[in-house]
C-alpha cells in the first residue's frame, strides 16, 4: 500500500533565510508570457487590473494539476507530498529535503526548486538509479501541447541549474477513456510520454526566453503590446482591457460571431469603431445589419409569427430549468471520466398558470458529495406531473436527465418524461425570431437579458456577489468541493435563481408581444 506523507515545513526556514521573492519568475509567468508578456506582467504587478474571475481560474488549474500529482503520486510506493504553503517555505521545505543536492529515496510531490531569480514547481519528482532525478510533467487535460513541452523544458533546467540532475523528463496526461470504478486500475487514467529529447533541444531557446520576460517583470511599466490575433482567441485575454480602453465605443471587438482575422484587420485599417463599419466589404450582410441597428439605434426585429409558433408549444405548467456543472480533471465518484461534467445544483421556476407568480425550487449538493441521486430524486419530486419544461440551449439538461435517468431506474419514469417535454428557449433568439442590436450578435441568455431588460435588476446579473456566470460558479464550486474556499452556497443559489427567473420574464415578454396581434 503506498504511503501519503505531508511534510511538515517547521524548522525548514531556519535552514534558509536568504529567499527573497519579490521578482522571481516560475511557471506561471513562463505560461503567461508566452500568452502575452503583459498578461504576466499584470498579473504579478497590478492584479487588480484583472478580472476577478482569473483568479480564480488560475486558483482552480493549480488544484487540478495538484489533484492529478497527487493521485500519480499515490501509485508510487512510498512518497513525499510538500503540503500547500507559501512560494518561500515550499523552496525551503524542498531545500530541507534535497539537503546537500542528494536525492531523497522516495518520490516527492509538488517540490519547489530555486535558480537565480528562476523558481520551477514541479508535479512529481522520483529518483532514478544514478542519483538523480525522473521529473513528471502532469497536465490535467487530455493532450499534451507545444506550451507543456515547452514549460518543463523550464523546469528540468531550473531543476538542475539548483544542483540535481534530472535524467528523464515523462509528460503525463489524462485518458478519456478511463471510467472510476472500472476494470481499469488508477494507473491507466494516465498517458505517457518520454519528452526528454524535446525539453534538451528547446533549454536553451526556452531560458533565453525566459531571460527576457524576468526583464519585462522588472520594468515599473506594463510592456506596450499591440493588439494581435493571441488577445482573443480561443477566449479574450484577461489583459484585452488595455486595448479596448484605445478604441472608440462601440467598437468591432464588443461583436460575437465575426472572425478574429476580420476584428483585427478593421482594427488596424479603420480604428474599429462601429460607426465606421456600416457597409464596410469585410463584414458579411448578416454583421452589418447588426451593426447598423446599433449605431443607427433601429428598433428590434420581432416575427410575430414565428414566436406565435413557439409559443404554441408551450403549456402550463410551464417548469423552467436551468443545471449548473463542473468538470473534475480526475473523476471524483465511480462511473465518471476525466472531464465529464459534473451537475452539482439546479434552480427551478414552475409557473402554473398565468394568474400566479412562478413557484422557485432549488438543489445544491454539499461541497465534496456524489449529487447524482439526491439530485435525482428531488427533480423526480420538484418537476409536476405534466410539465413542459424550457430551458435555454436546453441539449445539457437534456444531457443531465438522460444520464440519470440510466442510472437510476426507479426515477427514470419521471425524468424522461420530462426530457420528452422539454422546450428550447434559446432558439426564438438563434432563429432571430427576436432580433436586438444590443445583443450583438449573441444569442447568449446574459447578452439577450441584458438587452431586453437592461434597467431590471432582478435581473441584473452584476448586481449579484461572488457569481455573475456559468464559469465562476463551476470554479467557486470546485474550490469549495476542494475545501479551498468558504461556503459559496447563497452566491451559488441566488446566481442560479436568476438564470431561471430570467427565463420566466422572456417568456412573459413573448406572450405580450404575440398578445393581441392577429398576425
Amino acid at each position: 500500500m503506498e504511503t501519503i506523507v505531508l511534510y511538515n515545513i517547521q524548522g525548514a526556514l531556519q535552514k534558509t533565510k536568504d529567499i527573497h521573492m519579490n521578482r522571481y519568475f516560475d511557471n506561471t509567468d513562463f505560461c503567461l508570457s508566452s500568452v502575452c508578456p503583459r498578461l504576466m506582467w499584470t498579473n504579478r504587478r497590478a492584479p487588480g487590473e484583472l478580472p476577478q474571475s482569473f483568479a480564480a481560474e488560475q486558483t482552480v488549474d493549480r488544484l487540478n494539476r495538484r489533484t492529478a500529482s497527487k493521485q500519480l503520486a499515490s501509485i508510487e510506493k512510498g512518497c513525499v507530498v510538500l503540503s500547500v504553503c507559501g512560494e518561500s517555505e515550499l523552496i525551503c521545505a524542498t531545500v530541507n529535503l534535497f539537503s546537500g543536492g542528494k536525492v531523497p529515496p522516495m518520490g516527492v510531490c509538488g517540490a519547489a526548486f530555486r535558480s537565480g531569480s528562476f523558481v520551477a514547481y514541479t508535479d512529481l519528482l522520483c529518483p532514478d538509479k544514478e542519483g538523480g532525478v525522473i521529473m513528471y510533467c502532469v497536465r490535467p487535460a487530455l493532450h499534451i501541447r507545444p506550451m507543456n513541452i515547452r514549460e518543463a523544458a523550464f523546469c528540468a533546467q531550473v531543476v538542475q541549474d539548483s544542483g540535481i540532475a534530472v535524467s528523464r523528463v515523462i509528460a503525463v496526461c489524462l485518458d478519456s477513456a478511463y471510467v472510476r470504478g472500472g476494470e481499469k486500475p488508477l494507473s491507466q487514467m494516465f498517458r505517457f510520454t518520454d519528452i526528454t529529447g524535446e525539453c534538451t533541444r528547446k533549454s536553451r531557446e526556452v531560458m533565453k526566453f525566459a531571460s527576457r520576460m524576468l526583464e519585462v517583470l522588472n520594468c515599473p511599466k506594463a510592456p506596450d503590446i499591440s493588439l494581435n490575433a493571441s488577445c482573443i482567441t480561443p477566449e479574450d485575454c484577461p489583459a484585452l482591457h488595455h486595448h479596448r480602453k484605445q478604441l472608440e465605443d462601440p467598437n468591432i471587438l464588443d461583436m460575437c460571431g465575426v472572425s478574429r482575422k476580420t476584428k483585427l484587420s478593421l482594427i488596424r485599417e479603420t480604428g474599429g469603431a462601429l460607426r465606421t463599419l456600416k457597409n464596410s466589404p469585410a463584414l458579411s450582410p448578416l454583421e452589418k445589419r447588426q451593426v447598423r441597428m446599433i449605431t443607427d439605434n433601429i428598433p428590434p426585429v420581432i416575427d410575430v409569427r414565428g414566436i406565435k409558433s413557439f409559443i404554441s408549444t408551450l403549456s402550463y405548467p410551464l417548469c423552467f430549468l436551468d443545471f449548473e456543472s463542473y468538470q473534475p480533471p480526475v473523476p471524483p465518484f465511480d462511473g465518471l471520466r476525466p472531464f465529464e461534467p459534473l451537475a452539482f445544483q439546479y434552480s427551478m421556476h414552475v409557473w402554473y398558470s398565468p394568474d400566479m407568480p412562478p413557484v422557485h425550487r432549488s438543489f445544491l449538493a454539499p461541497a465534496g458529495t456524489d449529487p447524482r441521486r439526491a439530485m435525482a430524486a428531488q427533480l423526480a419530486e420538484d418537476i409536476p406531473e405534466g410539465a413542459c419544461l424550457v430551458a435555454y440551449n436546453m441539449q445539457f439538461e437534456a444531457h443531465v436527465l438522460e444520464t440519470l435517468a440510466d442510472m437510476f431506474p426507479e426515477y427514470a419514469p419521471y425524468l424522461n418524461t420530462a426530457r420528452k417535454n422539454m422546450r428550447d428557449l434559446m432558439k426564438v433568439f438563434s432563429k432571430r425570431q427576436w432580433y436586438d442590436g444590443k445583443m450583438m450578435g449573441s444569442f447568449s441568455l446574459k447578452a439577450v437579458v441584458a438587452a431586453l431588460f437592461p434597467d431590471d435588476k432582478s435581473v441584473g446579473y452584476q448586481s449579484l456577489h461572488g457569481v455573475h456566470n456559468g464559469c465562476e460558479a463551476m470554479n467557486a464550486y470546485a474550490l469549495a468541493a476542494a475545501g479551498e474556499t468558504r461556503s459559496t452556497k447563497d452566491d451559488l443559489l441566488d446566481y442560479c435563481a436568476m438564470d431561471t427567473m430570467s427565463m420566466v420574464k422572456i417568456t412573459e415578454l413573448l406572450y405580450k408581444a404575440v398578445s393581441g396581434n392577429n398576425e
